[in-house]
């Protein structure tokens, strides 16, 4: 599968964490539920987004799992079709903290799904991700009909659980996430984005139009300004000098253009910039969300 199908899967993995019974899924299970190759790399995707899953589980919880499984008729579908009861007591002894993830808002056993409004958000967070990708090469609408595929899987999710029990710690968890990691959330894509469009309006900023340059870094630094606000000192003062490292980068190639005009060689801009983009998203996965 190329890029784009993975966010498809990157959806339809996150319905299941989200909604799923067990807050505990592995990577066999999504493949098998999903249809997706054998050697279809799930961890690399679940690696991949920090903001929306956990690695692994405590090993206490998997035992426990693993004793329920085999004791009881409740087992996943990849492991309940398998007829031969020594395969089958081989596949639930398989499960260990390397092939398992959970939703970042299942943190326990005890997590109730996931209330449908966060559901919700994570599928509109995953969409974004996908359009920013899309414009960088003109693909923005060719993925509309994954799209609604997924949105109906969404939806049938919806009607089917919509009444679900929704207890006093889920509420408490809900606020938590509406008053801090929603804004730092949309603070962090903002930004992120902000510097991808300075970036991709580099190329015009020889033909003399202030509007394309000094009004799209103007947006940045407010952009730096709203991450700012979930910042300690130190990190306030990390996040102003990759500021004032970018806007220099930004200056400095404009300038260039300005000289060079036609012999200007935008690739070469592009690398450089983008490898800074990389860096301040590093940056921001760990002083954001403690994302190592």
């Amino acid at each position: 599968m190329d890029e784009q199908d993975d966010f498809d899967v990157l959806s339809a993995i996150w319905i299941l964490a989200s909604r799923d019974k067990n807050n505990l899924i592995t990577f066999e299970g999504v493949k098998y539920r999903l249809d997706l190759k054998n050697d279809y790399d799930i961890a690399a995707i679940i690696k991949r987004r920090g903001d929306l899953f956990r690695r692994g589980a405590p090993n206490a919880e998997i035992l426990a799992w693993q004793e329920e499984m085999k004791k009881g008729p409740i087992l996943p579908t990849y492991i309940l079709n398998i007829k031969d009861s020594e395969k089958r007591l081989h596949a639930i002894n398989a499960i260990n903290k390397n092939n398992v993830f959970r939703s970042q808002f299942r943190a326990d056993k005890a997590s109730p799904v996931t209330d449908l409004e966060i559901v919700k958000w994570g599928l509109d967070h995953i969409e974004h991700l996908r359009t920013a990708k899309s414009d960088r090469n003109e693909k923005r609408y060719n993925r509309w009909k994954d799209i609604i595929l997924i949105g109906v899987a969404f939806i049938s999710l919806m009607l089917s659980s919509f009444l679900s029990y929704k207890s006093l710690q889920a509420q408490i968890s809900n606020t938590q996430l509406q008053v801090t990691f929603l804004p730092k959330q949309k603070a962090y894509t903002e930004l992120l984005d902000k510097m991808n469009v300075c970036l991709g309006v580099l190329p015009f900023g020889d033909q003399g139009d202030k509007t394309t340059i000094g009004v799209k870094e103007h947006d940045m630094d407010s952009a730096f300004l709203n991450v700012r606000a979930f910042l300690d000192q130190n990190e306030a003062d990390q996040l102003e000098k990759k500021r004032t490292e970018y806007h220099a980068f930004l200056d400095g190639e404009t300038s260039k253009q300005q000289k060079g005009k036609g012999n200007y060689i935008y690739e070469t801009a592009f690398g450089v910039g983008s490898a800074q983009i990389k860096e301040m998203r590093v940056f921001l996965d760990h002083a954001l969300f403690d994302i190592k």
